[in-house]
């Protein structure tokens, strides 16, 4: 059986340790956040220029082939063929807009498309 001041040095100790524990645990914890969130800023920086590169080269919907629509927003291979459908059937899109009377592609999406679709 432990004597009472037994008890409170091995109380203390315990304490002592489960401290030195944590703040090596927290200084590990803090340097993986900090690694993480400079992961994580680079990605965004990266993701900028990507669409400020994407911005600079427009798309001309009545010279594209298959591919280069499928490099529109929202528009997969089934929309890009819709489109070349649309477009063999009537004639060159005389505005952008005109998008809206092919299938599968509403309001939202359109407003996605205008962003870098031109009409030539």
């Amino acid at each position: 059986s432990w004597t009472l001041a037994e008890s409170f040095y091995n109380a203390n100790l315990f304490s002592r340790t489960k401290k030195r524990i944590g703040e090596k645990f927290s200084k590990h914890y803090n340097k993986s956040q900090n690694r993480q969130k400079t992961k994580i800023a680079s990605d965004t920086i990266d993701a900028g220029n990507i669409a400020r590169k994407l911005r600079a080269k427009s798309i001309d919907i009545n010279s594209a082939d298959e591919n280069e629509l499928m490099k529109l927003p929202g528009i997969g291979r089934t929309l890009a063929k819709r489109i070349l459908k649309y477009r063999a059937k009537r004639g060159k899109f005389k505005s952008v807009d005109e998008l809206i009377n092919v299938k599968g592609i509403g309001k939202n999406k359109l407003k996605d498309i205008r962003k870098l679709a031109i009409v030539d």
